[in-house]
């Protein structure tokens, strides 16, 4: 059997192609972010609202390891989850019902691979041959550390971010009231699961609307989330380069070449400084990958050069882009 087998990438990439996404190219763009690296305290949760979020099921909290601190940190598609409860919370939200939105949209992958074996098993038979399917399955039931944590990556909400991460998906989420509970459905993936019918089902009627490009965009672009931008790997060098050029006042000309057709262009006076909106607008694209390239000229005179770093075509549905 081969290496791919072994480490897991080949099932962990099979079963991300039921999200949209590539599991794997994920990784090698953002290769942290499953790390666990952001502090309870720098989301703005003190240690009893966190431990108790944990309780109750809000979030997950992974046991600390012996000889570690009891404060667990979180990876970033948790990190991003807690982003959105405290918007959920924001409309008095019960925490019942954001437990049940969250076991939705945070299934336990092996789990549900285990327990739906048959299943499974004729799914990888249908693409390898039967001794090769069942000793994907055999590793699938003893499965390494590593193939545990990218697991992760294969729950709706993961498949969610990484879709706007990694080609600038537009996502909303629909909160409407069902049986004395509210159940949260999303639009805007390639793939939608529900009909055109539901869709506008949703629409016409009472639901609480979510936007969650908004919601990622504006955690990336607050000062005091920096640190963390820079832990997950959300800023490279270059863009980081960028933004504390403009920061010190440093940028004489930039260009931003967001399409064939769409180019943005600041070109400045030693007296002349962009505006505090620009720079955020100029922080925004940079932060979710909404440029095909940038061109920076400094006051020295020198120039950083800027690709995106995500080389896919962004994909588009529907109408939208």
């Amino acid at each position: 059997m081969s290496n791919i087998y072994n480490s897991g990438d080949k099932i962990i990439e099979e079963f991300s192609q039921f999200l949209d996404i590539s599991a794997l190219e994920v990784i090698n763009t953002y290769p942290k972010i499953l790390d666990l690296l952001a502090k309870p305290s720098q989301l703005e949760l003190g240690a009893r609202e966190f431990f108790y979020w944990g309780k109750i099921g809000v979030i997950n909290v992974e046991k600390a390891e012996k000889g570690q601190s009891p404060w667990n940190r979180l990876n970033l598609i948790d990190t991003l989850w807690v982003t959105v409860v405290k918007e959920l919370r924001k409309f008095n939200i019960p925490f019942q019902d954001i437990v049940l939105i969250k076991n939705d949209y945070y299934f336990d992958t092996i789990n549900f691979m285990r327990n739906n074996k048959e299943m499974i098993i004729n799914d990888l038979k249908s693409q390898f041959s039967s001794n090769i399917a069942d000793e994907i399955f055999n590793f699938i039931e003893n499965p390494e550390s590593d193939f545990k944590k990218k697991a992760k990556l294969l729950t709706p909400f993961a498949g969610l971010i990484t879709q706007i991460l990694l080609y600038g998906q537009k996502i909303s989420l629909y909160l409407i009231p069902q049986d004395s509970h509210f159940k949260m459905l999303y639009i805007g993936n390639k793939n939608s699961i529900y009909s055109q019918e539901e869709i506008n089902y949703i629409k016409e009627n009472t639901h609480l609307f979510i936007n969650l490009n908004t919601i990622v965009s504006d955690f990336f672009e607050l000062d005091k989330n920096e640190p963390l931008n820079r832990a997950f790997g959300i800023i490279s060098s270059a863009e980081d380069e960028i933004l504390t050029a403009l920061r010190d006042h440093k940028v004489e000309e930039i260009l931003i070449k967001k399409s064939h057709n769409k180019t943005i262009t600041y070109t400045l006076t030693q007296k002349q400084e962009l505006r505090n909106e620009e720079v955020m607008a100029i922080k925004k694209l940079l932060r979710m990958n909404e440029y095909k390239e940038v061109s920076v000229v400094l006051r020295n005179d020198k120039h950083i050069y800027l690709e995106n770093k995500i080389k896919k075509t962004i994909k588009t549905h529907g109408n939208g882009s």
